[in-house]
């Protein structure tokens, strides 16, 4: 046995020796003498400025790179701080200064950790190690790959001295979308530069390198995620000062100084310029699922990788996007702004971009120099080929800044530089303009950024992701796809008059801003752009839903009580946070809602069938008189008597009306026919007294016969509504009221029949469409809702009118691909879904070409296609005969079926255009198979585009933009090819023509709404499915709030006391404000 385990040591020693000795010959081998040419100084530098390409969609056209040269600030290690390279060295190396590149005690500590794993969980690595994986991309975390990563960390120490290393891991750690190393940090974090940094600055940039975007405080997509990234940042800080207390840079006391001082986060602007869609392919990359990607992959530093990373951008979509928006804000920001023929030089040190070996594209932009002015024409160098400007170009830049031919061709200096465009001839060329006004186009297909402009020079401020805007009546169609799931069609009828709506203590007086009819379709009102309709349509959504439908509803929107909650509780949630009010003082009021609802639906067999569009918006009237006294205290003498005309418009007002006229004026009066109508009703504007011979005849239609049996049932009261109606209104209401006495005020069977409560339902109703179909804005409870009284980004709006059309939002999750255990295998993994509401990285393969990454899209129902195929068919008669009818008739888009819809802003600060252009497939156009196409224009700081009679709207400043988008789109075959088609009538549904409200050329509207006679009406808020035998009824059974088919009855002649055209009326707040009377401006009242 001795002599056994002699010899067994014997053996080992000779292995040993011979390990050793081998050891020693490979590391003087391949670690000192041949590392490689990658470990020349030069060479390991040109590794840290390494690029990562980005593509479009066809992964060959390349889009930009990330990280140029001017995204880095390379710093010598004689510039670090001695606080970072301390707090560095304590976070992630105690030991850096003594080891030779590897630290036993780390790699035993690791191999433990990965056995009890189960697989490579830990590395171990020093920041000699951590600086090799970062230069030298490790494709997985494999053994193979770590062994590797440990010689190449030798190979460092090998030939470079500890400080050059700490230099390198200095300049190439990841930061943020705007570059890498503590040379961008500093700049990024705080706007300092290195050497200006404090001891805890240092600290929290030498902690945040292990995950730079949970640390980041300036990129979480709300103000809750910021403030979670800010309280990180102190945590993970106070960590790195803890450590370098315990490795012997700093004392306790003066740790604890430092800690007691909050960060000072101060965001820093960067001199260089950046293309928005770069930006945001850098800032989708630090999303959570890419993070999951880059930890699986082994990769620490995307940015130094050598990614190929694949966009859904379309190269033609974006040149078409870019051309329509830049072309036109050159006409539109001339036309607004003035600027001289001077104003079109550019600076004298610009270079000229194109190369002379590529052809001129057409629609692109370049900087050109001026060599020859002859003719009445301009020619233009682009960097060794040229293009002509001609006098029809030379013309229209002139008429653009107001000026004249001769003083832009006397501008034109041989050698001054101008922005020019080249046109479809390749040859020619337009002078262009940066005007201050501002822009930004959308296009997106499925869900996936197809272009995307943000600005008149697409870099900086990404306007289509971060201008926070109001898109003003883009916002109508969404309340119609709401309603359209709540029981309304197209074809109902909707009141468009001046009327009053009392909504939770506040008097709202919404305005027009043109003359229309009193009464209109709902498609007319969408192709009209009617601001009246609109909010009376909001007030009234849930009115064709009976109790079941609404308590369903209410609870979606979280009012009605609770699973367990208390009666109690449930009441002071109504009251305090809903702001609902109720009590037994206003029952009869309640149980007016019912006995409307009853006698609207019973109106249809009456004598008065005309009363029925009156009679939905009766009010009752509590409070009215005290809203009356304020006005009288408060508005201008027109304004007033315009809001009195809508306040009289109650069930007490006509009332009293009525036994006023029955009474006293007849005293002085005849008591004929003719005289008691005269008293009972309101002579129109401009009324003028004709002969008692003339009077009998035109009144004897009216009053007649009136006086026979049930006369005055016939009189119609204050031109509104006929006695008969409002008697039976009481008549109604009586019973319902004795039925609510027993009643709790807050208790759920009242609550249904509470004015603001119904209005509540239906304003969250809306909302919650908006938030499902992407729209995360904070959005005002209040009946703005409709004309955009709310601040969002393009990007979301167009998301969600993708959503309306296409019935469904889309969820992104994408599909990762890593080295498997067998060689030349590889492993997949699903990624978490994004939260984001479009997507933009198609695909990512590594540097050898192999796929790390590939996106999946799957549609997530949000809307009734029936609804949503309703809407868009309004959409679309706004395109033929509305505000979107420029788009009608385009040159290149001949029959195409374009639909959309404008919006403009308070004071005319911002113009916007959401539509859709669909692909031609030869046949009918199919709802669904469409790009949508988003534009607006405006000022950053949201000055007013008014200049003389130049009012800047959504159909002349964005729908132009929008227009040359699609345009250039179509020309480039992105739309398809052959004959376009009108969209197909989809199962279930028809088309009626309606004369209820013309379109603007006085057409008659074609209406696409469900089938059947009486037509079916949907029950499916928020997407679900309709439940069988629940849809809204079309009689009125006990207990139903239900209304009546449109058809069955004519609108009553309009109120022509009221003008349409009064001064805008901001809603009345509980207290009036200083200056009541102050004109707000058109469109958007607030």
């Amino acid at each position: 046995m001795k002599k056994f385990l002699v010899r067994l040591f014997q053996v080992g020693l000779l292995a040993t020796l011979v390990g050793g000795a081998f050891a020693a010959w490979g590391y003087n081998e391949y670690v000192v003498k041949n590392p490689g040419p990658q470990f020349e100084h030069d060479a390991i530098l040109a590794i840290i400025a390494q690029e990562s390409p980005v593509y479009y969609r066809d992964g060959v056209t390349p889009m930009g790179v990330f990280f140029d040269q001017e995204h880095r600030s390379y710093v010598p290690y004689d510039r670090l701080p001695e606080d970072w390279v301390h707090a560095i060295v304590a976070a992630e190396d105690g030991s850096f200064w003594d080891h030779p590149g590897i630290d036993p005690k780390h790699v035993v500590r690791a191999m433990w950790q990965n056995l009890r794993a189960g697989g490579v969980v830990a590395g171990g690595s020093t920041l000699t190690q951590q600086t090799a994986k970062n230069l030298f991309y490790r494709p997985d975390r494999s053994l193979r790959s770590k062994g590797v990563e440990l010689v190449d960390a030798l190979r460092l120490e090998a030939h470079f001295s500890k400080k050059d290393i700490l230099e390198f891991y200095a300049n190439q750690f990841h930061v943020s979308a705007n570059g890498r190393g503590i040379g961008i940090a500093a700049r990024y974090f705080f706007d300092k530069t290195p050497e200006a940094l404090s001891t805890k600055e240092c600290a929290f940039i030498a902690g945040l390198v292990k995950a730079p975007s949970r640390y980041n405080p300036f990129i979480g997509a709300s103000e809750e995620r910021r403030e979670e990234a800010r309280k990180a940042a102190e945590t993970r800080t106070g960590y790195v000062l803890r450590r370098m207390v315990e490795v012997g840079y700093l004392s306790e006391g003066r740790r604890a100084e430092i800690q007691a001082i909050p960060l000072d986060f101060r965001r820093g602007s960067f001199r260089y310029d950046r293309s928005v869609v770069l930006d945001l392919v850098q800032h989708r990359l630090e999303e959570p699922e890419f993070i999951e990607l880059f930890e699986k992959a082994g990769i620490d530093n995307p940015s130094t990788a050598g990614l190929r990373i694949i966009t859904t951008v379309d190269k033609d979509a974006e040149t078409a996007a870019t051309y329509g928006l830049w072309h036109h804000l050159t006409e539109l920001g001339g036309e607004l702004e003035r600027p001289t023929p001077a104003s079109l030089l550019l600076p004298a040190d610009t270079a000229t971009e194109a190369s002379p070996n590529q052809p001129l594209l057409p629609l692109s932009f370049h900087a050109g120099r001026v060599t020859t002015v002859a003719d009445g024409a301009i020619t233009l160098d682009l960097g060794g080929r040229s293009c002509v400007v001609d006098k029809a170009g030379v013309a229209r830049i002139a008429t653009a800044i107001h000026s004249k031919p001769p003083a832009v061709l006397d501008a034109m200096k041989a050698g001054a530089f101008v922005l020019t465009s080249v046109n479809e001839a390749a040859s020619a060329c337009d002078l262009e303009l940066r005007p201050r006004l501002q822009g930004a186009v959308l296009v997106l297909e499925e869900g996936l950024i197809r272009a995307m402009v943000g600005g008149n020079d697409n870099r900086n401020l990404n306007r289509v992701t971060d201008a926070s805007r109001q898109f003003g009546s883009t916002w109508k169609p969404l309340l119609f796809l709401t309603a359209s799931e709540l029981g309304w069609l197209p074809s109902d009828l909707l009141d468009n008059r001046r009327n009053v709506f009392p909504f939770r203590g506040v008097w709202y007086y919404p305005h027009a801003d043109h003359t229309s009819d009193a009464y209109l379709s709902l498609s007319a009102t969408g192709t009209r752009s009617e601001n009246l309709a609109s909010v009376w349509l909001l007030y009234h959504l849930v009115d064709r839903l009976d109790d079941a439908q609404l308590t369903r509803l209410a609870a979606e929107v979280d009012l009605m009580p609770r699973a367990d909650e208390p009666p109690e509780a449930f009441a002071v949630r109504m009251r305090d946070e809903a702001v609902i009010r109720s009590s037994p003082e206003r029952f009869e009021e309640f149980a007016f809602t019912r006995a409307r609802a009853e006698v609207v639906a019973a109106l249809g067999l009456s004598r008065h069938p005309e009363d029925a569009l009156a009679t939905r918006s009766l009010m009752y009237g509590y409070a009215a008189s005290a809203e009356e006294a304020r006005l009288a205290r408060t508005a201008t003498s027109a304004e007033r008597e315009a809001r009195r005309v809508a306040l009289e418009n109650t069930l007490v007002s006509l009332e009293e009306h009525a036994a006023s006229c029955l009474t006293g004026p007849l005293r002085q009066l005849t008591w004929d026919p003719i005289s008691q109508a005269l008293a009972c009703g309101r002579p129109p504007a401009g009324f003028v007294p004709l002969p008692p011979e003339a009077l009998a005849v035109a009144t004897a239609e009216t009053a007649g016969e009136a006086i026979l049996g049930e006369a005055q049932d016939d009189l119609l009261i204050d031109g509104r509504i006929h006695l008969g109606t409002l008697r039976a209104l009481r008549a109604a209401l009586d019973p319902h009221a004795a039925a609510l006495a027993s009643l709790d005020p807050y208790d759920p069977q009242v609550l249904l029949l509470h004015p603001d409560w119904r209005v509540l339902v239906g304003v969250r109703a809306f909302s919650k469409v908006v938030r499902d179909l992407g729209v995360h804005a904070k959005l005002p409870e209040n009946l703005t809702l409709p004309l955009g009284a709310a601040d969002t980004s393009l990007l979301e709006m167009a998301g969600a009118y993708q959503g309306l059309l296409r019935g469904a939002r889309y969820r992104f999750h994408g599909e990762g691909f890593v080295a498997g255990s067998v060689t030349g295998l590889r492993d997949t993994f699903e990624l978490p879904e994004s939260d984001e509401p479009t997507a933009l990285i198609q695909e990512i393969r590594d540097s050898g070409g192999n796929v790390l990454y590939r996106l999946n899209t799957s549609p997530e129902p949000q809307v009734d296609p029936r609804a949503g195929a309703m809407v868009g068919d309004v959409l679309r008669n706004a395109v033929l005969h509305g505000t979107g009818r420029r788009a009608a008739s385009v040159e290149g888009l001949e029959g195409m079926p374009l639909a959309g819809k404008t919006g403009t802003t308070n004071d005319y600060r911002n113009a916007a255009f959401i539509g859709f252009a669909p692909v031609r497939k030869g046949g009918a156009a199919v709802w669904g198979d469409a790009f949508t196409v988003a534009a607006y224009v405006g000022y950053d700081d949201n000055t007013s585009m008014r200049r003389g009679t130049l009012r800047v709207q959504g159909a002349n400043g964005a729908l132009p933009a929008w227009i040359g988008t699609v345009r250039w789109m179509a020309a480039k075959g992105l739309l398809g090819r052959g004959a376009a088609g009108e969209y197909g009538i989809p199962e279930g549904m028809q088309r009626v023509e309606s004369a209820d409200g013309l379109g603007f050329d006085g057409a008659p509207l074609s209406i696409l709404r469900t089938a059947g006679e009486p037509p079916e009406r949907i029950f499916a808020p928020f997407g679900a499915l309709a439940v069988p035998g629940t849809n809204p009824p079309e009689a009125a059974p006990s207990g139903a709030l239900a209304l009546p088919n449109d058809a069955e009855f004519g609108p009553p002649e309009p109120d022509e006391g009221v003008d349409p055209d009064a001064a805008p009326v901001e809603p009345a707040p509980s207290e009036p404000p200083a200056d009541p009377a102050e004109d707000p401006g058109l469109l958007l009242p607030g």
